[in-house]
């Protein structure tokens, strides 16, 4: 973020950032609680907070793994692939969503999403995915045997999942099983087809990550812990 606004639109602050995130300037004297990229800035230690962890820009350094494992590379702390110019990515991230089927409205939630309808595939709601770039694409299977966009639903209708996914590699796997075959309302569903999706995520997650480990020189794997 590099400018601040009162409720007349008038500037009252304003920060410039290096490529890292760290400020090279700053005016105002309103307190902003939000720094570069327009994450949280911790006052006592000069962390951003981005959700999934902590960035220290002075270092261009995350401080906890990535959670999505070597799908970038084997430096699990590097902020993007040590090259800020050149990688633009807001999130970086894909999520599940389920909503309430048309005419369900009235299912209790506990009815929507309880583990046992989930196991089994049989929950009363959508399964869709979104993904997290700042494009606005979201993928599922639907009744009319087409895997495309939830034109119908405002996104606010989901309950999103906690658990999220490389953006990039979840696009590849989409390509891959695209071909959905006939919708089916047990044996078929949107709720199948994300678990055939999640399932070829993980097999191109690892072996991209296998392909990480080959790349190195001398033939063992990169620590993963060194920043």
């Amino acid at each position: 973020m590099t400018n601040l606004t009162d409720s007349s639109s008038a500037v009252v602050g304003s920060s410039s950032y290096d490529s890292y995130g760290n400020t090279l300037s700053s005016t105002g004297s309103v307190p902003n609680p939000y720094g570069f990229s327009t994450k949280e800035k911790s006052a006592n230690s000069g962390l951003l907070y981005f959700g999934a962890r902590y960035y220290n820009p002075t270092i261009g350094r995350w401080l906890s793994q990535d959670p999505l494992g070597m799908v970038n590379g084997p430096n699990l702390y590097a902020y993007c692939k040590n090259s800020p110019t050149k990688w633009v990515d807001p999130y970086g991230l894909f999520v599940f969503g389920k909503r309430s089927i048309p005419g369900w409205s009235k299912v209790p939630s506990w009815a929507k999403r309880n583990p046992i309808d989930n196991h089994f595939n049989t929950e009363l709601s959508h399964e869709q995915g979104f993904y997290e770039d700042g494009s606005g694409d979201n993928v599922g299977f639907f009744n009319d045997n087409q895997v495309r966009p939830d034109n119908d639903s405002p996104f606010d209708d989901y309950v999103y999942d906690t658990t999220h996914y490389d953006d990039d590699l979840m696009r590849e796997a989409v390509e891959n099983v695209r071909d959905a075959g006939e919708w089916d309302l047990s044996s078929n569903n949107c709720q199948r087809w994300c678990d055939r999706l999640r399932d070829e995520y993980d097999r191109l997650k690892e072996e991209r990550e296998n392909d990480k480990y080959d790349e190195c020189d001398d033939g063992s794997p990169t620590n993963p812990d060194a920043p």
